[in-house]
């Protein structure tokens, strides 16, 4: 898995990466456009939230990177050991979805505060570590027996990622309900510039580093969530009625 992986980022990875990166150039530019127009209009929501603005956008930026940035090696590297595209991606997106869909069930259960996102960049790195090696091992075994290794390895972490997204919500929707229609925008472009960064990380350096660089996204979602939660709570804010 290691050789197989140096392969793909190699000289004709990064050809092929530089054509994507017009596509991304041109993606992130609407994004950010997407993003940013909310705040210019200044709607009165968002402005009696603006201690809140910034940790948000990172946060709910970083988690929407992080998960693409981990489920595509993962299918990557789930066809290396299956040998089927279709198969590989139909197992790993269910992994992830159906663990993802188990761990947003159980959110409300879990205080906030930014522990769940370092405990998604540790296992992501965990699993970027041992995952390839343990691919690489199974490779001569039933199909069945290296499906159940890919499961073993991909449902917990898959679990843990579907916590984040749903306990920010919740956190802000508490704090400033205004900005939540915002943050989910702002997850979904940020899902979107995830798959195709995915893409031209995984062609120039590798699948491994793919998946640590999603960690760190996610790690970073820790540093954004440690920074809400101690930002002082938005003011009121008035909105004037019409004049008698």
């Amino acid at each position: 898995m290691g050789a197989l992986d140096t392969t793909i980022a190699g000289s004709a990875g990064r050809f092929i990466a530089a054509g994507i990166s017009d596509a991304m150039a041109v993606v992130v530019v609407l994004s950010l456009a997407l993003i940013l127009a909310p705040l210019l209009v200044r709607r009165p929501a968002l402005t009696g939230a603006s201690e809140l603005r910034a940790p948000a956008l990172v946060y709910f930026g970083a988690i929407g990177l992080g998960f693409l940035l981990v489920e595509i090696p993962l299918i990557q590297m789930a066809i290396l050991s299956l040998g089927q595209p279709s198969l590989a991606f139909a197992v790993v997106a269910a992994l992830i979805l159906s663990g993802a869909g188990l761990g947003s069930s159980v959110a409300n259960r879990i205080q906030p505060g930014g522990t769940v996102s370092g405990l998604v960049a540790v296992l992501a790195a965990g699993v970027a570590i041992t995952l390839p090696a343990l691919l690489t091992g199974t490779l001569g075994w039933p199909l069945a027996g290296r499906v159940l290794v890919l499961a073993v390895g991909v449902l917990p972490l898959a679990i843990v990622m579907g916590l984040p997204f749903p306990i920010g919500l919740g956190w802000l929707s508490r704090r400033s309900p205004g900005l939540v229609p915002w943050v989910w925008a702002v997850n979904g472009c940020a899902s979107v510039i995830g798959g195709i960064t995915a893409a031209i990380l995984a062609l120039t350096l590798g699948l491994r580093t793919t998946v640590l660089v999603g960690a760190a996204c996610y790690a970073l979602a820790l540093l954004a969530a440690l920074w809400a939660v101690r930002s002082p709570a938005p003011r009121p804010v008035t909105v004037p009625g019409p004049e008698a």
